[in-house]
């Protein structure tokens, strides 16, 4: 009496359905089931893996932000009224971002989706050829050579099935990993975006609340300075009459320094300053050095 067993390989719902006793007798497939079975296991882990990048992509969404909101609240008191819009636009861009990754998590399913399906159909076309393939080569005669030849065309449709499952795994998986590395790659890139608008945002309510900011910015930059002699400090109009205040203090940073000139400038934003010197130009404006900031992060 011929043993019947079935054995199915499941793929985004639909099912290979292989019928060893219509393509031999006894237990001589045992080891081709194994490795439709190994197959199976690898098609399961594999939409596992894919849960998990989908889950790491959303904690990469979401972590990051956690800080920026929190610097955002300290800021809050200090900021006024213009706080409330940061955060605002922060939320909206914090939206705008996880709308991106979902998209790309979307098509990252399709696309394996889309894989899995073409194999699978490919597959069933597969196994009909096998059934049909074994009960041409005489299976239903009884004879023995018809068996021998008929098993070694099974064995040969059998294994060229598996390979083509194997390469269905192996692109699946790099399609998996393309979609993650871009949706990290993005999301790093919104993030140091949304973390300099919003830092110059705070450093310009900042720079209205306090003129100290242009003292200290000056203080800075003359500590790091070789030049001896005289020097032409440029700022802008708001910050003139109070830095000017302030200029036998900041005469002692430098060592060597002889006298300080003060000009105003428009070209020069708030809070910042332009150095003159006999070796060359300090740029320190506020948009420079936010330049430098950026660059850093990127």
């Amino acid at each position: 009496m011929g043993i019947h067993k079935s054995s199915t390989l499941p793929q985004n719902g639909q099912t290979i359905i292989l019928d060893p006793e219509k393509i031999a007798q006894g237990g001589q497939f045992e080891i081709l089931e194994e490795k439709l079975q190994k197959a199976r296991t690898q098609l399961i882990r594999l939409e596992l893996e894919i849960q998990d990048a989908e889950n790491r992509a959303q904690e990469l969404r979401k972590n990051p932000l956690i800080s920026i909101k929190k610097e955002i609240e300290e800021k809050r008191e200090k900021a006024g009224g213009e706080a409330e819009d940061i955060k605002k636009e922060a939320k909206e861009e914090s939206n705008r971002i996880k709308q991106e990754a979902n998209t790309i998590l979307e098509e990252a399913k399709e696309s394996v989706k889309k894989i899995t399906s073409e194999a699978v159909a490919r597959s069933e076309e597969q196994a009909e050829d096998i059934r049909h393939q074994a009960h041409e080569s005489g299976f239903t005669t009884g004879k023995q050579e018809g068996y021998d030849a008929g098993y070694k065309t099974v064995k040969e449709k059998f294994h060229a099935l598996l390979s083509q499952v194997e390469m269905v795994l192996i692109e699946a998986k790099k399609e998996k990993e393309r979609i993650f590395q871009k949706a990290q790659k993005d999301m790093s890139e919104e993030i140091v975006e949304l973390s300099i608008l919003i830092a110059k945002k705070i450093i310009k309510t900042e720079i209205a609340n306090n003129q100290d900011i242009i003292v200290a910015n000056i203080k800075d930059a003359l500590s790091k300075m070789k030049s001896q002699g005289e020097i032409t400090i440029r700022v802008n109009l708001v910050d003139f009459q109070h830095v000017e205040s302030m200029k036998d203090e900041l005469l002692g940073i430098a060592s060597g320094l002889k006298g300080i000139h003060f000009h105003d400038d428009p070209s020069i934003e708030p809070g910042g300053c332009k150095i003159e010197t006999t070796l060359g130009i300090i740029d320190a404006t506020i948009s420079a050095q936010m330049e430098r900031v950026e660059e850093e992060l990127r």
